[in-house]
């Protein structure tokens, strides 16, 4: 046991339990923040895996192609469950609207560069304002 002056222990302790509050402090705020960044980064991959699941509805040929419909299938199917994991962290209704977006941007720029399909500025005018229209849905 240490035996040395008795108001050195106090300060002691007092600075140990502000160290411990401090340090409470930043791994609460940290996981806070880290949470929110799980969140958006689930959104992403969910949205990246439903547009492969689109590129992989166009490779199926309506379904004839198996390697195709195979894609199609495990595609919408691992977006479809990391969207249920980031809805554990964010309400139902802001995360489907804000995959949903994401979903339809990577599905375009999917079309664009492996399909070389071409879009007026209309229809990329309009996609711009259903993406813009995503963001404040979910604010």
């Amino acid at each position: 046991m240490w035996r040395g002056c008795p108001q050195t222990a106090v300060r002691l302790r007092e600075a140990v339990n502000l160290d411990s509050l401090v340090i409470g402090s930043i791994i609460l705020w940290s996981s806070l923040k880290l949470t929110m960044l799980q969140y958006l980064l689930l959104s992403l991959t969910s949205g990246i895996l439903f547009g492969l699941g689109a590129l992989a509805s166009q490779l199926s040929a309506g379904l004839t192609n198996p390697l195709g419909t195979i894609g199609l299938i495990i595609f919408f199917s691992l977006g479809g469950l990391v969207q249920a994991i980031a809805m554990r962290i964010k309400d139902m209704g802001s995360t489907y609207i804000l995959i949903v977006g994401l979903d339809a941007l990577f599905a375009l720029l999917f079309s664009i560069f492996i399909f070389k399909e071409t879009y007026t500025a209309l229809k990329l005018s309009g996609m711009f304002f259903i993406l813009i229209g995503c963001v404040f849905l979910t604010k």
